[in-house]
């Protein structure tokens, strides 16, 4: 499994600079994602990111470098990991990157999920964007606030995370799009001022030391993680969050909230 790599950004508006001419995937990829391999405790093993800095005069280099979360959370979450042994037994730097590059180009689920994100900038004739309420919205959103463990001592962790959240195991229909865009505004905000959503989570958890969930741990820590969900979603601060960077990129976003 690769090991994501976060640095926060800032996601600003983009308008329809690109004809449909001018969208190909095949051209895209070797500037936005980089592959290399690194050492961790000891076990080698692969480190795929997006290239937060392109040069702005590239193709979609801008629009990469102020929505690379958003392209991160797609290819960690959507791309096809079958290959990974086959990539992690090439030695040659270059051999890797070309291997990587022709793999992903044939990934169909993934070039499907990039091909709808950049619908709306490509001018694409037929696109039709999905429609989402602000309650379905935030019933994602408030997925990613999780608490992988307790301790022995009845503390509670808190992650906010690509790969370790509570999306796969409460959703059964999943939104990619709307996925990545609530976990790069949540992201984004960590800690900003007019929106420290990482503040909000650690208060949240905060009240959950007020009540008296079960003494099995296991047991605690699913009705933790629950109460956190359900008070997460009354949270204001997140909503106005949420809402704030749907209406400040919403002339790219490829679904619209209908409420």
């Amino acid at each position: 499994m690769f090991r994501p790599l976060f640095i926060i950004a800032i996601i600003i508006v983009t308008s329809n600079l690109y004809s449909q001419t001018e969208c190909n995937l095949s051209e895209l990829y070797p500037n936005i994602f980089k592959i290399s391999k690194q050492i961790y405790e000891g076990e080698e093993y692969l480190n795929v990111f997006v290239i937060s800095k392109l040069d702005t005069n590239t193709k979609f280099g801008k629009f990469i470098n102020e929505n690379y979360l958003y392209t991160d959370y797609l290819y960690k979450t959507f791309s096809d990991y079958s290959n990974y042994e086959k990539l992690k037994a090439i030695n040659d730097s270059n051999e890797l990157r070309n291997v990587f590059l022709t793999d992903l180009l044939q990934d169909t689920l993934f070039n499907a999920m990039m091909d709808k994100f950049l619908a709306r900038i490509c001018n694409k004739p037929d696109f039709i964007p999905d429609t989402i309420t602000i309650n379905e919205l935030m019933n994602i959103a408030v997925k990613f606030f999780y608490l992988p463990k307790i301790s022995e001592q009845g503390n509670y962790h808190i992650q906010i995370c690509v790969g370790i959240n509570g999306i796969k195991n409460t959703l059964k229909k999943r939104r990619p799009q709307v996925e990545a865009f609530c976990f790069s505004s949540i992201f984004t905000h960590g800690n900003s001022g007019d929106f420290n959503i990482q503040k909000e989570f650690r208060s949240t958890v905060g009240k959950l030391y007020k009540l008296s969930l079960g003494n099995n741990l296991e047991e605690r820590l699913l009705r933790a993680q629950g109460a956190v969900y359900m008070m997460m979603r009354d949270n204001d601060v997140l909503k106005n969050m949420l809402l704030s960077e749907y209406k400040k990129n919403m002339n790219y976003l490829p679904f619209v909230i209908i409420d």
